[in-house]
């Protein structure tokens, strides 16, 4: 009877855990919050989970990393890029409900961000899902293709996007069936592999250069940036960026009321700045190599190992944005733009189809910046296998 108690407290914690991972994010993890909303004494948490870390690898173990990793398997499989033929109306079915995220899956992708600067994260992910994600995006000779895995690593990508994006305000509500319909017959195709250019996109491989006028500003926009794509946001205390800027506590202060509002407009300056460089950098190649080319040299440059403090910061903003309105806000108004601008370059597509292939989009860059943690060598697959087969990509 003991024992049976034992094991039901257990699986209240890691359940109360999630879901308060999935509601409320990272700070729902302290063992009294855990406590107070398992109704355990405090003594019964932290003697199982003496740390946030972990509390949310017992939640991952338990509840969300299984999930996902069941996920991801239904839609390999119902893609028909695993071993057995696929079904589109399984695939659209089960990329669907991704799109609708359950507690679970909300739980997975807070873990999955946080897992880049919490070691016991880290190595809950290492342990489970992340050996068979890489798995399934190694080329195998004579059985796996390198396009076959690209293709796979591809909708992985699409599939983690769409999980983290499923938190935006409205992006339940829509109706994505012709997007996934869409990219499920761009996956079937038979194309090989092309050679891609050398180009490298350097700007990415470079601090960003603030060039606000003021050097000691451009210091502490820095020292934001690096603490937090290194540490997290969370460990990212004001002392250690004004340490790194090279400056005092007080200078932060003076210009902005707390730390979060630092990182928002640091974020948001870093941003900006990269999709100009980006757009110039894909302009480029387009022009010499066609749009295709340039995606698939774009997917391969982002997914570079030199690149992971900067898929680090983005997708630790993407995280905090679920839990803080004014990042919040600040992320939908990209979306907006970008939808707007959709509306002036292809004026033919519905109101509704374009801000449904819009989330598409921003939930594949988010994805981007997921599918590292777990096969760090997707960089190296030829991406020019999807890109070529979208629609428009000629």
């Amino acid at each position: 009877m003991t024992q049976a108690r034992v094991l039901r407290n257990s699986e209240r914690i890691t359940r109360v855990a999630a879901d308060a991972l999935a509601e409320d994010g990272w700070s729902a993890l302290a063992p009294t919050t855990v406590s107070r909303r398992s109704g355990l004494s405090p003594r019964a948490v932290s003697t199982r989970y003496p740390t946030r870390p972990d509390v949310g690898a017992a939640a991952w173990h338990a509840h969300a990393g299984p999930t996902l990793q069941a996920t991801l398997t239904d839609i390999l499989t119902a893609s028909g890029l695993l071993d057995a033929p696929g079904s589109e109306a399984d695939f659209v079915a089960v990329m669907r409900s991704v799109a609708q995220p359950s507690v679970d899956l909300l739980a997975a992708a807070e873990l999955l961000v946080l897992a880049r600067f919490e070691p016991v994260l880290r190595e809950a992910l290492d342990a489970t899902l992340a050996p068979t994600v890489a798995q399934w995006c190694e080329p195998v000779p004579g059985k796996i293709t390198r396009a076959a895995a690209a293709r796979r690593a591809y909708l992985l990508m699409v599939a983690l996007g769409l999980i983290a994006a499923g938190r935006r305000p409205g992006a339940t509500d829509l109706d994505l069936t012709d997007e996934i319909t869409g990219l499920h017959r761009v996956l079937l195709n038979d194309l090989a592999p092309v050679r891609l250019p050398t180009a490298r996109a350097l700007h990415a491989h470079q601090r960003t250069a603030f060039d606000t006028g003021d050097p000691i500003h451009d210091d502490l926009l820095t020292a934001t940036l690096d603490r937090v794509g290194h540490l997290g946001f969370d460990a990212a205390t004001t002392m250690t960026i004004a340490s790194a800027a090279g400056h005092s506590e007080t200078t932060i202060f003076i210009r902005y009321p707390s730390k979060l509002a630092l990182f928002i407009d640091a974020a948001a300056r870093q941003q900006a700045i990269a999709f100009r460089a980006n757009e110039a950098f894909t302009e480029r190649l387009e022009a010499r190599h066609g749009l295709a080319i340039a995606e698939a040299v774009n997917i391969r440059e982002f997914l570079h190992p030199d690149l992971d403090l900067q898929r680090a910061i983005y997708a630790e903003t993407i995280r905090m944005s679920w839990h803080d309105e004014e990042l919040r806000d600040r992320q939908e108004a990209e979306i907006n733009t970008f939808i707007d601008e959709m509306h002036r370059t292809h004026a033919d597509w519905p109101a509704g189809t374009t801000e449904a292939a819009a989330h598409m989009s921003y939930a594949t860059g988010i994805g981007y910046a997921l599918l590292p943690l777990l096969a760090p060598d997707a960089w190296t697959l030829p991406y020019d296998v999807v890109t070529r087969a979208l629609p428009g990509s000629a």
